[in-house]
């Protein structure tokens, strides 16, 4: 089972987001633990608590630890897993980034052994799902038909009630929704700045 515990170089609201999001994710930041004694400690006692705890590490250090796993390797000693995070795929100030490829390798990898297992995280495609803000309906009012005379004879009524569903991002009134995306492209366009 994957189970988290953040380094030093991670924000706890990475934590507090992960948490929120996801209630059975068990996430620890590492300022947390012995009422905050690992914070400035060598890797290796970071990792040990970890392997100890059966918690996997994530980490941005991708210089001295993957010398410390491969010291441990040789050894013989097990660890419960390291999540390396690149600063250019993932900058440490994307809080959100970071807590959505996480929760999203919750539930892709979360049910794994994780013990001496190193994963590489990459940033989750995303596509933002514009939500419709419905305004009030607006009756049309009575005026002369535009219509061709074979449209006229139809059954609309010029002073039918038509309900108008505006598309926008952003804004009081609208929502953002956040969903994988697996490489493809459904929605080519980018999103439009509020109005």
């Amino acid at each position: 089972m994957l189970k988290l515990l953040l380094d030093e170089h991670i924000s706890p609201e990475v934590a507090g987001g992960l948490r929120r999001l996801n209630r059975s994710l068990v996430v620890h930041w590492i300022a947390e633990r012995g009422n905050g004694n690992f914070l400035g400690q060598e890797d290796s006692a970071c990792l040990l608590e970890a392997a100890t705890e059966r918690l996997t590490l994530v980490t941005y250090d991708r210089r001295t630890i993957p010398r410390l796993l491969k010291t441990w390797a040789e050894e013989g000693r097990k660890h419960g897993g390291v999540i390396f995070v690149d600063e250019k795929t993932i900058s440490p100030a994307d809080i959100g980034g970071l807590v959505w490829a996480l929760i999203h390798l919750f539930k892709e990898t979360g049910r794994w052994d994780w013990t001496d297992r190193v994963y590489f995280l990459r940033r989750r495609a995303v596509r933002v799902l514009r939500t419709a803000s419905p305004i009030p309906k607006r009756s049309l009012p009575l005026g002369p038909s535009v219509a061709s005379p074979e449209i006229q004879g139809a059954s609309a009524v010029p002073s039918q009630t038509f309900s108008v569903l505006p598309f926008r991002i952003g804004g009081s009134d609208s929502s953002q929704l956040l969903e994988e995306e697996h490489g493809r492209h459904s929605n080519p366009r980018p999103p439009q700045p509020p109005r």
